[in-house]
């Protein structure tokens, strides 16, 4: 049985998506690969550059690529109507090595795709079809022309197993069981080739239930595939277009450095429920918890309203909410202590 995925989010959530999207040429496109050519309109939300890789598979007129954008940049990449076993990510380094959050698609008469966390976790990431450009025959169907999306951030929780740090002790990247020991077991491979001798279940540690728990829409091993299986149909010869986001929680708590992270109390108890007009809370523990924040944001990472915790209960006024999947975030000096899921 499919779950409803994390990143799922009503249209109406993406009227106020980049302009481009909206205002740009009239879909279906004539552009560099003729008829069909798709537009990715790719958004860096983070307060730094990043460098943006593009990997295409198979036989595809586009080949390797890679490119710069700015805190706050955008801009529309081009790629075939037919666009096979093609793979797009970013880092903050421009020589940075080791394993990224992956988006994978297959283009043609249906797109396959996917955020994947096999190798490992570096940004987060949000990727919806652009509204306008793609029909659903199955308006009930919730894999189909769906949002996806992994917009927490992992690397403060990531175990000190799995983390890999720069030269100053940051933790940059969260490596997957397998990127880290390389082994059958952890990579499905061999005897572990199958769904049902590879099971993350039966490890010392599961991992993969790591990621799955931050981000349910993301692939996390070479078998998971429960709630992560996007398609979406081409309409008159040509496919849909994409919305792409690096660091969507830009107005969410960031990583600071390991050496300069206040000390958190264990014990607490974060409660929170969506009333008409209002977001309600209540907090057990964390008294003298610093900068405490409490935010409320939509399944793509758009931040709906964020405070300062002033008190241990209390309500916070909202706009009138769309149907959807919300969070409820919990920080402290920079760090996501807890999220609570809305539907």
């Amino acid at each position: 049985m499919r779950i409803l995925p994390l990143a799922l989010i009503c249209l109406a959530m993406y009227g106020q998506g980049f302009g481009q999207a909206r205002t740009g040429q009239a879909w279906p496109h004539d552009g560099k690969y003729g008829f069909g050519t798709r537009h990715l309109h790719i958004r860096n939300h983070l307060p730094s550059d990043i460098y943006v890789q593009v990997l295409s598979g198979g036989s595809s007129a586009l080949k390797s690529d890679h490119f710069k954008l700015a805190p706050g940049a955008d801009t529309v990449y081009e790629t075939p109507n037919e666009w096979r076993a093609s793979r797009l990510w970013a880092r903050t380094e421009a020589v940075q090595s080791g394993p990224s959050t992956l988006i994978e698609w297959t283009m043609g008469s249906r797109d396959w795709y996917d955020i994947s966390l096999v190798d490992g976790y570096n940004l987060p990431v949000t990727v919806s079809p652009v509204p306008g450009t793609y029909v659903k025959n199955d308006p009930n169907d919730p894999f189909q022309c769906g949002s996806i999306s992994c917009v927490e951030d992992l690397l403060p929780g990531c175990p000190e197993a799995l983390q890999k740090r720069d030269g100053l002790g940051l933790v940059r990247q969260c490596l997957s069981a397998c990127s880290r020991y390389n082994k059958d077991e952890f990579c499905c491979r061999g005897y572990y080739d199958s769904d049902s001798t590879c099971t993350p279940a039966a490890w010392d540690v599961d991992y993969p239930r790591l990621f799955k728990n931050a981000c349910p829409t993301a692939v996390t091993y070479a078998f998971d595939d429960s709630s992560n299986t996007f398609i979406c149909p081409s309409t008159g010869g040509a496919g849909p277009d994409y919305e792409i986001g690096f660091g969507a929680l830009r107005t969410s708590p960031q990583p600071v450095p390991i050496a300069s992270r206040p000390p958190v109390a264990a014990a607490h108890r974060f409660r929170a429920r969506l009333a008409p007009g209002l977001l309600r809370y209540a907090l057990t523990g964390l008294v003298d918890a610093p900068d405490l924040k409490i935010g409320l944001f939509s399944a793509d990472g758009r931040s709906i309203i964020e405070r300062p915790l002033s008190a241990s209960a209390g309500s916070l006024p909202l706009p009138i909410l769309p149907a959807g999947v919300y969070h409820a975030v919990l920080s402290s000096a920079g760090r996501i202590l807890e999220t609570l899921e809305f539907r």
